[in-house]
């Protein structure tokens, strides 16, 4: 019995030691000797060495990029408990890669990595609710799990969360609540939710009304990519919102939000050019 014991054991650290040795070929981006690796530690059982080499197969690592690999590595680790790679398995069940797309499935993966404090899960999950998406739409739920994300470090849950507050959807509508939320998503640096705060200072809802502050919000958010962000700043600056007027700042927003795909401020931005600003 001794002696069976100690050849587990010393099995246990052989793969371990295979999980290890694989890790530091990820970081050498040695990816097929990882590949090797992870896959002697996966065939005996080391879980996490099967997380890992789902994940070479699913961004082609080291292998040709193979889904349905992916998805058959993914579960075995998932039904070990391995909750990430629950995650990633409802990842793939959602945009249909490798396996049939199915979000009721997602949506069940979603919540056991989530109350295994997976909160990335938890966000994904609220958005299946909040949606309809694959599930019964549900606020409620929605709500929750936005909350349980966004007081765990998940911003675009805390900007999704103010959404839903804003809105009513699934609570009383609160627009301090939705500010509050826009605030902490915003200085997380999630740009949407800097523009949702501007447009809440623009209007004076939950807070006191002040152009100064949306512009400055705006400029944040322009600067993340947003085009209504930079278009709304540009309409600052061409009404004098605030700011002094100034046509020629407004075009270059108005270019901005036009290089942003935004055909209105395309339109804005023409025009002001073909006035000779």
């Amino acid at each position: 019995m001794k002696i069976i014991i100690l050849s587990l054991l010393l099995l246990f650290t052989l793969q371990a030691s295979n999980l290890t040795k694989g890790n530091d070929e990820y970081l050498k981006q040695n990816y097929k000797e990882a590949k090797r690796l992870y896959k002697i530690a996966c065939d005996n059982n080391k879980y996490v060495a099967c997380y890992k080499l789902a994940l070479l197969y699913q961004e082609g690592k080291g292998v040709n990029q193979n889904y349905a690999k992916a998805v058959n590595l993914y579960k075995k680790a998932c039904d070990a408990n391995v909750y990430n790679s629950c995650y990633n398995l409802a990842l793939l069940y959602s945009k249909g890669h490798g396996v049939k797309k199915d979000n009721k499935k997602a949506t069940q993966l979603y919540s056991k990595a989530c109350d295994a404090k997976v909160y990335r899960s938890c966000h994904n999950a609220a958005y299946l609710f909040e949606k309809g998406d694959g599930v019964n739409k549900d606020y409620l739920k929605a709500l929750n799990l936005y909350t349980k994300a966004c007081d765990n470090g998940i911003a675009e849950s805390c900007m999704n969360l103010g959404v839903m507050y804003k809105n009513g959807r699934g609570t009383k509508q609160d627009y301090v609540k939705a500010r509050i939320l826009y605030e902490k998503s915003c200085k997380a640096g999630v740009s949407l939710s800097c523009h949702n705060l501007a447009l809440l200072y623009s209007k004076g809802l939950g807070v006191s009304k002040s152009y100064n502050n949306a512009n400055r919000l705006y400029k944040i958010a322009c600067d993340g990519g947003i085009a209504n962000s930079c278009m709304n700043l540009g309409l600052s600056y061409y009404q004098g919102r605030s700011v002094s007027k100034n046509k020629t700042m407004a075009k270059n927003l108005y270019k901005k939000a036009c290089d942003y795909g935004y055909e209105k401020a395309c339109n804005r931005y023409k025009t002001l050019k073909n006035e000779g600003f």
